[in-house]
């Protein structure tokens, strides 16, 4: 979404509430995101914009460990200032005026997902023996003999 905000550059204090559900397509090897509903404010200060507000959004996932698959809803807090200037670190204005939000949108999304989501802290998994979910039922090859190409290794402890 394009806002123009060329009315809180030069007006400190100035605020304003904007309000809509955009498509997101964040698809990350374990976690996809479709759409988000954005309420922020807007708000003018001395060197550009304060962005604060929420981004809600159902996260699919899959558990890194069992491949286990669950919606999750996320509410993510913003709290990003986009500068008139560039910094170094973080938005600057594109345009004189122009703010295009859902790049930033998008990026508190991605950076809120868990890298390694887990369906469970107690998660088991997937036996790389059998295959079984360990979560579901046990092992069935424990007490055969793996071959594996690190067996050797256990031979020289």
């Amino acid at each position: 979404m394009k806002v123009d905000v060329s009315h809180f550059l030069n007006a400190p204090g100035r605020s304003e509430r904007r309000r809509w559900v955009m498509p997101l397509m964040v698809q990350m090897p374990l976690a996809v995101a479709e759409e988000a509903t954005v309420d922020i404010w807007l708000e003018g200060s001395d060197d550009g914009i304060r962005i604060t507000g929420t981004v809600a959004t159902d996260v699919n996932m899959s558990c890194y460990r069992c491949l286990e698959g669950w919606r999750s809803k996320k509410v993510i807090r913003l709290d990003r200032t986009v500068r008139r200037q560039p910094d170094g670190d973080g938005y600057t204005l594109a345009e004189e005026g122009w703010l295009q939000l859902d790049g930033i949108v998008i990026d508190e999304v991605v950076l809120s997902l868990p890298t390694a989501p887990l369906c469970d802290e107690d998660c088991r998994g997937i036996c790389s023996g059998c295959g079984v979910h360990l979560n579901a039922e046990a092992c069935r090859c424990v007490g055969e003999d793996r071959q594996s190409p690190f067996s050797v290794l256990s031979e020289l402890l």
